[in-house]
């Protein structure tokens, strides 16, 4: 006695419809952009001096995993298309790129305020185990979904999709917050619960999509 076909399962829906690594590129890309920003934006003697918070450490932490990433965790799975349309190895030739046009920019024109913006002040020491267990609770909780059974369902996937969204809005308010806010004042603003949410959150992400 024949059975019937089983109907085939329906196509896995990456986040907001991109090809698979397109939000991780992006997210990294905009990890990055605050980093290199950092480095190489004019000095204000009447702002505050701009140094690479820790947060941002356990971001460029999550960029080098994504760099490190291949196969189907990266770009497309045979006949699929890679991040953003582009071609095969663009986005991490990119990152490379940059980074070294950054650091070496920098490097000739002032090594010591590279090292200077690259140190960590005083004050922000005490935040990272706060940030590393922000860092590997929300890695852990993204592998627990993405092991789960639940990986096709379309309601999983939607959660994915507006953890992306969610991920980049917080990226964009700490740029605003780190970059544009806190220099221009007197007394910066303490955003210690906002980098473990944001730092949370981009490494749930990361840790559901690796």
């Amino acid at each position: 006695m024949s059975q019937a076909p089983s109907a085939p399962r329906a196509p896995y829906r990456h986040p907001l419809g991109l090809p698979a690594g397109s939000i991780r590129a992006l997210l990294s890309f905009l990890i990055l952009g605050m980093f290199w920003l950092i480095l190489v934006v004019p000095e204000q003697p009447d702002k505050q001096p701009v140094h690479v918070p820790p947060a941002l450490y356990c971001l460029l932490g999550l960029v080098l995993h994504f760099f490190g990433s291949h196969g189907q965790s990266i770009g497309g799975a045979p006949g699929q298309p890679h991040p953003w349309h582009l071609p095969r190895g663009s986005i991490r030739f990119i990152m490379v790129l940059g980074t070294l046009a950054v650091v070496g920019y920098e490097y000739t024109v002032s090594p010591d305020r590279m090292l200077e913006r690259l140190t960590p002040s005083a004050d922000k020491l005490k935040e990272w185990p706060y940030l590393v267990g922000a860092l590997g609770g929300g890695f852990c909780f993204g592998l627990f979904l993405r092991l789960g059974p639940w990986k096709r369902l379309p309601a999983y996937q939607d959660l994915l999709a507006w953890i992306s969204l969610a991920a980049i809005l917080l990226l964009v308010i700490y740029f605003v917050v780190h970059i544009v806010i806190n220099p221009s004042i007197s007394v910066p603003i303490d955003a210690l619960t906002l980098e473990c949410i944001l730092v949370g959150v981009v490494s749930c992400y990361f840790g559901a999509r690796s």
